[in-house]
């Protein structure tokens, strides 16, 4: 991986410390949680030095992986987000265009070949990571740039499609649950005594 990225694992911790300057952070769990990092998501706040944000600022197309922990979890930047710096636990591939897209290594880091030899490169006891050595020398089997464009397309259709149903269904739960309070909670006060009653 190091030949077709460059790749940096951020010390930027989630701190805020008088004298820096105020940053966003990408950290762990937005990367856990996420296939894609975007302007609408709550980042948290918190301090860099003007060093660290020059060198940890986040662009679009950049590729965030877990280095700790859950190994291997991978988000794509999806967008320019102002003042968003790589949080700790975290590493960064960032693309060299003339080998691979950003949106395709983020796909290929995700398959069980790619994830397998995360697993096979951890170290730790308490704490599993990856060493820095270790995930530049990621194999990755890369097709033609023009190709990985097409299966990057594709698999993000297939991605928003997920995300949408995923909606849809986050909001039919919530209408159940007001139609439940609605039909019966109000309807049949009755019930929340019935325990009490019951009981005496």
């Amino acid at each position: 991986m190091g030949d077709i990225a460059d790749i940096g694992f951020s010390s930027v911790d989630k701190k805020t410390v008088d004298g820096e300057i105020p940053v966003l952070l990408c950290n762990y769990q937005d990367v856990v949680g996420n296939y894609r990092i975007r302007s609408e998501m709550d980042f948290m706040s918190a301090t860099a030095t003007a060093k660290e944000i020059d060198k940890w600022t986040l662009r679009q197309g950049d590729v965030v992986f877990t280095k700790d922990a859950e190994i291997g979890k991978v988000s794509l930047i999806d967008e320019n987000i102002p003042n968003l710096v790589c949080g700790y636990h975290l590493g960064i591939a960032r693309p060299k265009i003339d080998y691979v897209t950003g949106p395709f290594l983020a796909e290929l880091l995700k398959t069980s070949t790619v994830q397998r030899q995360f697993l096979r490169l951890q170290t730790g006891l308490t704490i599993s990571g990856i060493r820095l050595g270790d995930a530049k020398s990621l194999k990755l089997l890369l097709p033609p740039l023009d190709e990985q464009k097409r299966i990057a397309n594709i698999l993000s259709s297939v991605d928003e499609a997920i995300k949408q149903t995923e909606n849809v269904i986050t909001k039919t739960v919530q209408l159940r649950y007001s139609l439940l309070y609605e039909l019966l909670d109000l309807r049949f006060p009755w019930h929340h005594t019935m325990g009490r009653v019951k009981n005496a």
